[in-house]
């Protein structure tokens, strides 16, 4: 985890940027994303994918768009309206302001995607977090299956650890393209 967050981190803005648009243009492209009704997306922060330009499109195209919020141990999801909605918060993560009252609680999954963060993903959908495990407990309690996990190519190994509990991206998208590691819903 270390060693991938720091070649993350120095990444060349520019370099960033250009493969964040790139992971941007992918996603809103794929029949997933263009089918689905709902997407729980997230703010890239500090050496993150930046999303921000992905998400403006997904709320011009009318999906409902909702951002996590941490709140001690847990983590869920709230939707937001517009870029607007998002302030600092967990650790200066943006995420939906106070205002945004509207949080994700559905109980059947068709049409959702989930986009997911983390340090370092295997191509059979296997994801290091942060080490908090807020994503696995959410994915616990809302199994969500049309999991997107985005990242840069460097963060994605042929082979990491996993454990039982530890949920699985479906597809996993890098400035490079698509790898698709599990069936997928629609």
């Amino acid at each position: 985890r270390k060693a991938i967050l720091s070649l993350r981190d120095g990444m060349a803005e520019t370099e960033r940027v250009n493969y964040s648009r790139r992971i941007t243009d992918t996603i809103l492209q794929m029949p997933m994303i263009i089918q689905a009704d709902t997407v729980l997306a997230f703010a890239g922060y500090k050496s993150e994918v930046q999303t921000l330009e992905l998400i403006q499109p997904l709320l011009s195209h009318g999906k409902k768009v909702y951002l996590p919020k941490v709140t001690g141990e847990e983590m869920d999801f709230y939707r937001i309206e517009r870029l607007e909605d998002l302030e600092a918060g967990y650790k200066g993560i943006p995420e939906p302001g106070k205002g945004c009252m509207d949080v994700f609680c559905e109980s059947v999954y068709d049409k959702t995607v989930i986009l997911m963060p983390g340090a370092v993903f295997g191509m059979d959908g296997s994801r290091i977090g942060y080490g908090k495990g807020y994503y696995d407990r959410f994915l616990a309690k809302c199994d969500i299956m049309n999991r997107i996990a985005l990242c840069f190519s460097f963060q994605l190994l042929e082979h990491i650890p996993s454990n039982a509990h530890d949920k699985k991206a479906s597809v996993i998208v890098t400035e490079k393209g698509i790898t698709e590691c599990r069936k997928v819903l629609f």
